[in-house]
């Protein structure tokens, strides 16, 4: 049975999707299932697509840095020294089977976008680079999500080396894996997604009342939403 919304649009997968539903089941309902709030975008949020955008066009067409952002040309420098082929917001999918497609087919069923990828075929090595403008936090799921996705692109990989940049305080963090332990890290969304597709079956998106629904959450109509002091 393949499962819809109320758009009609079939049930997908990404990162930022299954955090959405981990944080409030409720809140993502209204984004994704019922579809009856959009979000507006923050000045935050909007200073981070811009800073995405420009470090991009840097690392790409070696597009100088916009005004407050020059402070970034430093990762610029010491990223375009590595050795190999980059990719620029690499948007990669897979089917139910879990098997590589097209990120607008019909049959996708899980996504994610790299910011910077370098691939290195010489040492058989990719390294998965994904910048960040907000608070540093303790969580390198999405990126160890993203070389799962790659594993499965490109066979021949062995090493995977990943890093966030935390851009407001110029520090890195991340790790490294080999292909076997990037094989393996989906194991731990295989449960999540299986509460994901149960709720849209049952249409049961129980609401989980945090600090966000002190005027930080867009869905307004929820007993719990405040506006922001």
């Amino acid at each position: 049975m393949t499962l819809l919304n109320k758009k009609g649009r079939p049930f997908s997968w990404s990162h930022s999707a299954v955090n959405d539903f981990l944080g409030c089941p409720h809140r993502y309902a209204a984004r994704r299932f019922f579809c009856t709030v959009v979000d507006v975008k923050t000045e935050e949020s909007l200073w981070g697509d811009r800073a995405h955008k420009a470090l991009e066009e840097r690392m790409r067409d070696k597009t100088p840095l916009p005004e407050g952002m020059t402070a970034y040309e430093n990762w610029c420098r010491v990223l375009e020294q590595l050795p190999g082929k980059f990719y620029f917001e690499l948007e990669l999918a897979v089917d139910g089977r879990l098997e590589p497609c097209g990120w607008f087919d019909k049959n996708a069923y899980g996504r994610v976008r790299i910011d910077l990828l370098i691939l290195d075929e010489a040492t058989k090595t990719a390294v998965v680079i994904d910048y960040k403008t907000g608070k540093m936090k303790d969580d390198a799921e999405q990126l160890r999500l993203s070389c799962w996705f790659l594993s499965k692109f490109y066979p021949w990989i062995e090493t995977f080396k990943y890093r966030y940049i935390w851009l407001k305080v110029g520090k890195p963090t991340g790790g490294e894996m080999d292909r076997r332990e990037a094989m393996s890290v989906f194991t731990s969304t295989v449960e999540v997604l299986k509460q994901m597709e149960k709720a849209w079956e049952d249409e049961e998106f129980p609401m989980n009342p945090s600090g966000l629904c002190h005027g930080w959450c867009s869905v307004e109509s929820c007993p719990h939403w405040r506006k922001k002091k």
